[in-house]
């Protein structure tokens, strides 16, 4: 009997403590104010600007793609170095 009470505690223990593991795992880490946060909607608007760049009329050739791909991370670099050298500067 006294084992059966055991497992039972154990059972409900792991239960509870299940969800909670859970949500740990899945939330969003790091700090507010990360340089990947703050940079992240220009990095999700690259697709969509590499898209729209290539449906131009008259069609851009590779080498003006391959550019523009360029310039995008060029421009997503700056960014995460000025968020990182802001972030500093808060400290």
């Amino acid at each position: 009997m006294r084992l059966n009470t055991k497992v039972a505690a154990v059972t409900a223990a792991l239960a509870v403590m299940a969800p909670v593991g859970i949500a740990q795992a899945t939330h969003e880490t790091g700090k507010a104010g990360a340089p990947g946060q703050v940079c992240k909607p220009l990095h999700k608007a690259s697709k969509a600007q590499i898209k729209d760049f290539r449906e131009q009329t008259p069609k851009p050739t590779k080498a003006a793609i391959k550019a523009f791909r360029k310039e995008q991370k060029a421009a997503y670099k700056g960014c995460i170095k000025a968020a990182a050298d802001a972030r500093s500067q808060d400290q």
